[in-house]
């Protein structure tokens, strides 16, 4: 039985592709209802209210600070690695358009059931789920590319491509939030063919936190 998140990324790191696929829709939809990483209930004004751990806040907090300093009334985010939604709906809420990618194509129906129980204005900017690998998606010009607790997760021999990708995706920023120093980070930093920052299209601006 795997138990943590790095036991799963060492017995996805085994797989090919097809396998990959298979195995991390399972796990996906196994871990669809835990609520630990933002536990969800309705506020006033039939609101979403989520309670974030830190670091999440801080991320939607940046996009935010952005959104101000940048001047843009309602940029487009793309959420890679949306998982069940509940980051994209916070952003409907906060009034950013937003389209939402999983590698697990089965994460698109609990994306539509969340986004459709927001108000009529959130759901217009919604721009819907894209399943499938990120690296073989042709997003470009989205204004912001959020990317939170999903880069560890993909293989080695697909790293690089999505990370490109990341790059690609976005006019302005990306953000990339990953676990904290482990063999994985030193991995990342290793390498100018590795260096997450490197391999991001030159003259973006990357900001994550590890």
């Amino acid at each position: 039985m795997i138990r943590t998140i790095d036991e799963k990324r060492a017995v996805l790191q085994t797989l090919n592709r097809e396998q990959f696929e298979v195995v991390n829709e399972a796990i996906m939809e196994c871990c669809v209802g835990n609520q630990y990483d933002a536990p969800m209930a309705w506020g006033p004004g039939g609101k979403l209210v989520f309670q974030w751990p830190k670091r999440i806040q801080q991320a939607l907090d940046t996009l935010e600070a952005w959104r101000t300093e940048l001047g843009l009334e309602s940029p487009t985010v793309l959420d890679v690695g949306c998982w069940h939604g509940k980051i994209t709906a916070e952003l409907l809420q906060r009034g950013f358009q937003v389209y939402s990618t999983d590698l697990a194509e089965n994460m698109g129906q609990y994306v539509a059931n969340l986004v459709g129980q927001l108000p009529e204005d959130c759901q217009k900017r919604w721009g819907g789920f894209y399943g499938g690998w990120f690296h073989e998606m042709n997003f470009m010009d989205c204004d912001f590319v959020l990317c939170l607790d999903t880069l560890e997760h993909i293989p080695d021999w697909a790293f690089e491509d999505t990370v490109r990708a990341l790059g690609r995706a976005t006019k302005y920023r990306v953000y990339v939030n990953m676990p904290p120093a482990d063999d994985w980070m030193l991995h990342l930093r290793s390498g100018e063919s590795n260096n997450l920052y490197r391999l991001m299209t030159e003259g973006k601006e990357v900001y994550g936190k590890t």
